[in-house]
């Protein structure tokens, strides 16, 4: 028998062959039937998964729709909060502004029971003087008693006298925020006294004894212009004082009191407004030679004084005498100030600052120390 070597036959290699594809194929289809058990398997699990996410979200859907349902209530909430904080805002000014008025109210209870504890004192001295005051009533009605008993031997100006002095009123009022007592008294006048007058002035002298009237329009007196007379505030007496009657009538004048002169400006002289400025001497009550000049000039310029006029305003204050205001003899009111050095008898004019009062006529001003 002989072999050869290296050759195989042809139908047993391509049996072999097949099996070996046979065992491969199995292997391949038993590996796809793993895949696909493990992909059937893998589409359920992600199934499932979807499912789960699916309620998931379903859940988280409605989570959203409950929690947007709160935020409105919230917001509602909210604004009905801000409401409140407004309301709560206007009570808390209100009550704020209650708190300060009732702070003011103890403050003006403090300052009253301050000025009733002022006042009591006060009250009670006006107490002891009403007492003091129906004393001398009782007195003057028992002199009354006695004088009406002496009528008859020649007592009737004594009564009259008395008379007048019972007609005095007393009154309680509130003055400057004190309690006053003011007396009001009746006085019978001796003497040569004044006929009724308007448009005069009445000036105390210094001392304070006397009283000077000057000048003024009667309509029952064609000469009442012309007159100075002097009332002794101790006897009640009138006086004429010899050189002190004017040479021609005035009214609508000033008359100021300063360093024992009286000083009178301006006013209707017969028909005219004058500008001129005349000085009595209270010692002596006669004219004391005084010219009033003007005010000094530019170079050049010539020197301006002031307006004639009437029913002004005049104050003294230390040596100069200021004047405001008043009327022309042609009826046009005047609004400028100017003043009077009464040692040098030189006018100065002087320029305002602020809201200054309108030009008018008949006003009154006076220097005021302290608060009254």
């Amino acid at each position: 028998m002989s072999y050869t070597y290296g050759a195989v036959k042809p139908g047993r290699s391509r049996n072999k062959a097949e099996r070996k594809a046979r065992l491969e194929n199995e292997r391949l289809l038993q590996e796809v039937e793993r895949f696909r058990q493990r992909i059937v398997s893998a589409t359920r699990d992600y199934a499932d998964i979807l499912e789960h996410r699916e309620e998931q979200v379903k859940a988280a859907e409605a989570r959203c729709g409950e929690l947007a349902g709160q935020l409105e209530r919230v917001r509602a909430d909210l604004g009905q909060c801000n409401d409140d904080i407004g309301k709560l805002k206007g009570d808390n000014s209100m009550l704020q502004s209650r708190v300060e008025d009732a702070a003011s109210m103890l403050t003006d209870r403090d300052t009253l029971e301050q000025t009733v504890k002022r006042q009591h004192g006060a009250i009670e001295k006006l107490d002891r003087e009403l007492k003091v005051a129906r004393g001398q009533v009782d007195a003057k009605n028992e002199a009354i008693a006695k004088a009406e008993c002496a009528a008859d031997f020649g007592g009737g100006s004594q009564i009259e006298e008395l008379t007048l002095k019972c007609a005095g009123t007393t009154q309680l009022k509130l003055l400057f925020n004190e309690p006053w007592l003011l007396q009001t008294s009746h006085m019978r006048l001796r003497g040569d006294v004044p006929a009724d007058r308007e448009g005069n002035t009445l000036t105390p002298l210094p001392g304070g004894k006397q009283l000077v009237l000057m000048g003024g329009h009667s309509r029952t007196h064609d000469d009442a212009g012309r007159d100075v007379a002097a009332l002794s505030l101790d006897s009640l007496q009138w006086e004429r004082p010899e050189g002190a009657r004017r040479y021609a009538g005035m009214h609508g004048h000033t008359a100021t009191s300063i360093s024992r002169r009286l000083v009178v400006l301006f006013g209707l002289r017969g028909e005219e407004a004058s500008s001129s400025a005349s000085v009595l001497a209270a010692d002596t009550l006669r004219w004391a030679p005084a010219a009033a000049r003007p005010p000094a000039g530019a170079a050049g310029a010539a020197a301006q004084e002031p307006t004639a006029r009437l029913s002004h305003a005049a104050a003294c204050v230390r040596e100069r005498v200021y004047v405001f205001g008043g009327m022309t003899g042609d009826g046009l009111l005047l609004g400028d100030l100017w003043s009077l050095d009464t040692d040098s008898m030189q006018w100065a004019q002087h320029a305002t600052f602020g809201a200054a009062p309108a030009p008018r006529k008949g006003a009154q001003w006076g220097a005021c120390r302290g608060a009254r």
